[in-house]
Order: C-alpha cells, then sequence, then structure tokens
C-alpha cells in the first residue's frame, strides 16, 4: 500500500512540478491567496510555498543535476487539509455546480460523514428550515459558520435552534468545509457532530445571472408494490410522472474601487419549488409493515380511518373492534386509513435571498469590512388527515344519531360508565346517570372513536421565516508581526406558522354529544343548554360525509409566532513570533500566538393561540407552551500553533514513517471550562516536499 500512496503522491507532484515549469516567475514570486474565514494561521500557511527538502539546492539546476529528485517550487492549489490536524472534507463551487442542485442542503447530504434532519424531504415533524446533521448527532451539535462566523439560529420552535441553510447564497460559495473531528475542543458543545464553514467570495468581479432548472420524473410499474397496496384495497399509481419541479435564479454583480483597495459584492435570488406526494409513487402509495409471517412486506394502516373505527371498553368476551360497512351498518372489524398518499415527499418552497460583502484597505492597519444577508422562505408541510385519534372515550346513549343496533352494542350493561369513571363491565356495578337539560336521565357509553376527516383534505403547516443577519468589523497589521480582527454581529429570523385543517378536541366533544332538540330534531347538548350555540353536530355513524357545516364547525387552525436574536461582538490578536526568531528547534517557523476574547447573547420568544396552548388541536400530540428567554456567554481565547510544516523528524518508527510534532495547544475558556488540543502527524520518509498530516498524504 505504501508504494501505491507513493506513486500517487508521485505522479501528483509531477503534474505540479509540470505547472510551475509552464509559469516558473508566477508560481514562485505570487503567493496564493488566503480563503476566507481562515484564521491566521492557515493564512500562513496558505500563502507560503512548498518548500525543497534540499534547500541548498537551486530549483532550476535540480532538474540537471541527475538526482531523480522532484522539487517542488510552490503550488496553486489550497486545501485545508494540508494545514490542519484534523481531516476536513471540502466541496468546491464547481463541485456543487455540476451536482445541479438549488438546494445546499442535499449537496452535504451527499457526504458520508452528513445525515438528513431537516430538508425539504420532510414533512411530517418539519419546522421549514434545512440544517446540517454531522455524524448523526443531531443538528443541534453541529455548528454551521459563514466566512468563519456563526450563522444564528433558525428557528424559535424547534428544539435544537440550528442555523438554517435557506439563508446560505448558493451563488456565492466559494467552497465549504466540513470538519467531524475534535471540533468541540475549539468551538465547544455546539461542535461535537463538527462544524460547517461556508467560504463566500467576497472578491468577485463582473455581473453573473445564473438559472437552473430541473424536474423530477419516475415510471410507476412496479408489479410489486402495486400488488401489495391492491392486496389492501389502496390505490396505487402506474405510468410515467413529472413533477416536483424546481427553478431557481441567482444575480450577482462584483465591483472593485478604482484604487483596487475596496471590493464589494451583491447578490439577489428566487427560488420556487413544487411539490412531490408520496402517493404520486408506486414504492410509498402505502406504508409497509414487516409480515407477521413470510418474506414479503405488507400494507399496513391508521386505526383512525374511514368509515369510523369505534372500540369498546367491555372486556365480555363480545366484538370490541366495531366498524362500518359501506351502507353505514355497524359491523366486527377495523378499517384501515392509508396515510401516505397525501403526505409530501418534496414539500413546495418560494423562498427570496439577498445581501451583499463588502471590504476596503484604508490603509495596512484599518481594513473594515461589512455584511448583510437576507432570505424570506415560505413553504408548506402537508401530512395525512386530522381526524378523531381516539380523543373522544365516551358517547351518550340517547344520540338521535345512533341506530337502534348501535346503541344496543354501544350501550350493552358491561360497556356503560359508573360513576367512578370506570367501565360497569361483568362485576355488577351499576351505571352512572346522567341528566339531560329537560331533567330527564341517560347514560353514557364507553367508546373510542377513531374517525379520520377525508372530507378536509391532509392537516397543513403553513411556515414562514423571514431572516437577518448584518456583521461589521475591521482587520489589520498594527505593527510587525502583530495583527487584529474585530467585528460585531447581529441576527435574527421571524417566525409565523398557521396550521390548518385540524380537528378541535373541545369542540368534536361537544358535536358528538347530540340530544334530541325541538321537534325532535338531532342538536349539540351545547346548543340546548347555551354553553355553545355555535355547535353543529357531526354524523360519524353511518355511510353519508360529515356536512360542510359540521365540518366548518369541528376544524380549527393554529397559529405560532417567534422570533430568535444572536448579538456577538468578538475580537482577537494574533502575534507571530518568527518575525522576532520566537520558534521551536524542531520547527521550520517561529511559533504564533492568538489571543482573543467574545461576548455572545442569544435570545428566543414563542407566542401561540389557545389552540395550541391548551393542546385543544386533535393531532398534535399535546400543548405548544410559549417561551421566552435568553442566555450569554462570555469567553476568551488563547492559541498557540506551531508550525504547519515540521522539518526535523523524532520517533523513528519501523514502517518507514517517521512521527513529527504537531507543537500547537489550543486552549478555550468557556464560563469555567477549559479545553486544550495537541497531536502528532505523521509522513513517509522520502525527500518530496510535504506537509504533516494525520494520514501522511503529499501536498
Amino acid at each position: 500500500m505504501r508504494n501505491h500512496m507513493f506513486r500517487d503522491c508521485l505522479l501528483a507532484s509531477t503534474m505540479i512540478a509540470g505547472a510551475a515549469i509552464a509559469l516558473p516567475a508566477y508560481a514562485q514570486t505570487t503567493p496564493a491567496p488566503a480563503p476566507q474565514g481562515a484564521t491566521s494561521d492557515d493564512a500562513a500557511a496558505s500563502t507560503t510555498p512548498a518548500l525543497s527538502n534540499t534547500p541548498s539546492q537551486d530549483p532550476a539546476a535540480a532538474g540537471t543535476a541527475g538526482s531523480g529528485d522532484i522539487v517542488v517550487t510552490g503550488s496553486r492549489i489550497s486545501n485545508p487539509n494540508l494545514t490542519s490536524a484534523s481531516p476536513i472534507t471540502v466541496v468546491n463551487a464547481a463541485e456543487i455546480k455540476l451536482r445541479g442542485s438549488s438546494r445546499i442542503e442535499d449537496v452535504l447530504n451527499s457526504l458520508p460523514q452528513a445525515f438528513a434532519s431537516q430538508s425539504s424531504s420532510v414533512s411530517n415533524g418539519s419546522n421549514g428550515t434545512a440544517t446540517a446533521n454531522l455524524r448523526n448527532l443531531g443538528d443541534q451539535r453541529t455548528l454551521v459558520l459563514v466566512n468563519g462566523r456563526r450563522l444564528m439560529p433558525g428557528d424559535p420552535v424547534s428544539t435544537s435552534s440550528a442555523a438554517d441553510l435557506n439563508v446560505i447564497p448558493a451563488s456565492l460559495i466559494k467552497r465549504v468545509d466540513v470538519l467531524t473531528g475534535g471540533a468541540s475542543s475549539v468551538y465547544g458543545s455546539d461542535a461535537v457532530g463538527g462544524v460547517v464553514n461556508f467560504v463566500l467570495d467576497d472578491q468577485y468581479e463582473g455581473v453573473s445571472l445564473d438559472t437552473t432548472g430541473g424536474i423530477y420524473n419516475h415510471n410507476n410499474r412496479s408489479k410489486r408494490f402495486q400488488s401489495l397496496s391492491a392486496a389492501k384495497g389502496f390505490p396505487a399509481p402506474s405510468g410515467q410522472a413529472f413533477d416536483g419541479t424546481q427553478f431557481d435564479i441567482n444575480l450577482k454583480v462584483g465591483a472593485g474601487t478604482s484604487d483596487g483597495r475596496g471590493h464589494v459584492v451583491g447578490y439577489m435570488g428566487y427560488r420556487k419549488i413544487g411539490a412531490i406526494l408520496q402517493g404520486d409513487r408506486d414504492y410509498s402509495s402505502c406504508g409497509l409493515n414487516v409480515p407477521a409471517a413470510g418474506n414479503e412486506y405488507v400494507c399496513g394502516g391508521s386505526g383512525t380511518g374511514f368509515p369510523a373505527n369505534f372500540t369498546l371498553q367491555a372486556r365480555d368476551g363480545l366484538p370490541r373492534n366495531l366498524t362500518l360497512d359501506s351502507a353505514g351498518n355497524l359491523i366486527s372489524g377495523q378499517s384501515l386509513y392509508n396515510a401516505n398518499p397525501l403526505n409530501y415527499y418534496q414539500r413546495p418552497d418560494k423562498r427570496y435571498t439577498a445581501g451583499f460583502l463588502a471590504n476596503y484597505e484604508v490603509s495596512s492597519a484599518f481594513k473594515p469590512y461589512a455584511e448583510f444577508m437576507f432570505m424570506d422562505d415560505r413553504t408548506v408541510a402537508q401530512i395525512a388527515p386530522s381526524g378523531d385519534f381516539s380523543n373522544t372515550t365516551t358517547l351518550n346513549c340517547n344520540n338521535p344519531l345512533l341506530s337502534a343496533a348501535q346503541v344496543a352494542s354501544f350501550c350493552r350493561a358491561t360497556n356503560l360508565l359508573t360513576d367512578a369513571g370506570t367501565v360497569a363491565g361483568t362485576t355488577g356495578v351499576p351505571a352512572a346517570v346522567f341528566l339531560n337539560p329537560d331533567g330527564s336521565t341517560y347514560n353514557r357509553a364507553a367508546v373510542n372513536i377513531g374517525r379520520r376527516n377525508v372530507e378536509g383534505g391532509g392537516r397543513q403547516a403553513d411556515l414562514r421565516h423571514t431572516s437577518y443577519r448584518i456583521l461589521a468589523g475591521a482587520r489589520g497589521d498594527i505593527g510587525k508581526g502583530v495583527s487584529y480582527d474585530v467585528y460585531g454581529q447581529f441576527g435574527s429570523t421571524i417566525f409565523n406558522e398557521v396550521y390548518r385543517n385540524e380537528f378541535s378536541i373541545t369542540k368534536t366533544t361537544r358535536a358528538l354529544d347530540v340530544i334530541a332538540g325541538p321537534g325532535g330534531v338531532p342538536t349539540c347538548r351545547s346548543v340546548v343548554d347555551g354553553s355553545d350555540p355555535t355547535c353543529v353536530p357531526l354524523n360519524i355513524f353511518g355511510a353519508a360525509r360529515i356536512t360542510p357545516e359540521a365540518l366548518a364547525y369541528v376544524q380549527q387552525s393554529g397559529f405560532q409566532q417567534g422570533q430568535t436574536k444572536e448579538k456577538i461582538v468578538s475580537g482577537s490578536l494574533t502575534f507571530k513570533g518568527s518575525e522576532y526568531g520566537v520558534q521551536s528547534p524542531f520547527a521550520s517557523e517561529g511559533i504564533a500566538l492568538n489571543v482573543g476574547a467574545e461576548y455572545r447573547e442569544e435570545s428566543l420568544s414563542l407566542e401561540v393561540d389557545q389552540a395550541f396552548q391548551t393542546g385543544d388541536l386533535a393531532g398534535q400530540g399535546g400543548p405548544t407552551l410559549p417561551i421566552s428567554g435568553g442566555y450569554n456567554v462570555k469567553g476568551g481565547l488563547r492559541r498557540t500553533p506551531g508550525s504547519a510544516r515540521q522539518r526535523s523528524p523524532i520517533l523513528p518508527r519501523a514502517d518507514g514513517q517517521r512521527w513529527f510534532p504537531l507543537l500547537g495547544l489550543q486552549h478555550r475558556r468557556f464560563g469555567h471550562l477549559i479545553q486544550g488540543r495537541t497531536g502528532l502527524g505523521a509522513g513517509p520518509r522520502h525527500p518530496l516536499p510535504w506537509r504533516v498530516q494525520p494520514r501522511g498524504a503529499c501536498a
């Protein structure tokens, strides 16, 4: 394997050497530009050409000396892996463009260390954002940076408050650096999973208008999946499907000042994505369950079905699970509802972005810069219709909507409620007696109802996020080998949600509690006693569908709105010891010191309406409570990195490699916690120029 590795390195170095011969003066005298957002150490490493292992030999003479050594005088290829003790995955702009994706989260999710979390393919449980989730440790443990600085939280409802990748302008991305090893020692618990740094091109010049379009196509011709659906009586699509259209248009404009000291880049973008339903694909038109016997899957379904399912509490040996046939007659069994078809495979989405990046060199000691980013995104997450998910558990036995057979089955003596709220059963405990508004008495039966709202359509969460990010700062050199970088940043995300087509538990309970009103007309008890004059009876006990009037009464919308804010003030000072001869005897460069301090303040507020707050929405699984609060962090950083290229080997190994110390120790003080990091790297024993990396690769 070492021979293969050496050969690959040799070939790579040969190509680099060829480039150097073609442009000798340029390669030796012009340093590679430092990547934006890099630390001072990264910048130093990326601008310094790789040195020969035979420093006393002239590079021009080396090619004719007959020694066989290949000398690389420099490289225009900038790769963070060459200066990092931890492996970094780099996705550059060309790779993003070739992928043709209008969503940057799709590009990240194609990496092996990234897992899909919040994205356009999530509908049930979506908060409308797009997040990064490295090593599947959760998006709350993945830190997202833009040019090396934090991106603000993206959603006040999410428990993670992870950054929303929709804010990132894809047209300006120069590269994406993904770090998964040891990031938490530098960035804290926010980066246990890793760090994703989006490096934007703030030096672009010219005008560019890019458009991207796409559409999904699938031929629904799977006999296997279609037969599984047919076996349960569920419909399945067939033939060609063209859907999920995507359109993305981006404009960017960049220009420099006439004196060459300043630069500004502006951008605008619009994106529209069409919906794809799970019911549009034969392989997802039903939910698959593990078979009870055999090797083939079976289509499953929900017990909240159509027609309604009734589950009795009496354990008297008689049928407890009852449903209705097509004629509305009560029969034993259960109807299953296929909850898949109305779920979104891809959410419809509409997004607007705009912003700018600017910088100007007033002097070498004062180089101000500024960034502004705006995003407005609106998407709809749709899942299966709402209904009575056994939210109601009793029925009054004098309900005029019940047939005689239903009364006989539901209200048998063993299924009636007692004064203790339990079921009478076979113990002989008498049933409880309830009073009607006219003074007459009645009994109540213990019946759990599962009835799907097929008339109202899918539940829809209409989600909107509007984000702002403003940053201003300055950097410069204030002395020999001494530089600084200080900035302030403000970011905010405004959130609004309208949740539609949900059932109200309170109204459903009232609409099912029906008695004979004036003239024997079925009327809500709450109308007769005056507690809710607007109630409309809900008839789910026959073959007829729910009336529009009843549907309008029991359906309930929910509203939420909130905001997150983030404020950061940060500054750092870097000292390069090489300018003063301060260096390790084992290193070719001097020791550098970076000290800094940062103040970060984050706040969150969420307001919800009564339906969310009381848990009255049937399919939400519980209440959503309002919240308001915040916190602040005061921290300091001291970083003492050693040379990126160590040249004096120590700790020789028998396998032909030698260990080289990465003489760097990083300290981060977070409250009362001090974190540190150091390490060793190894490289092959060969006269080729190289930089120390944990994997010993060549540069």
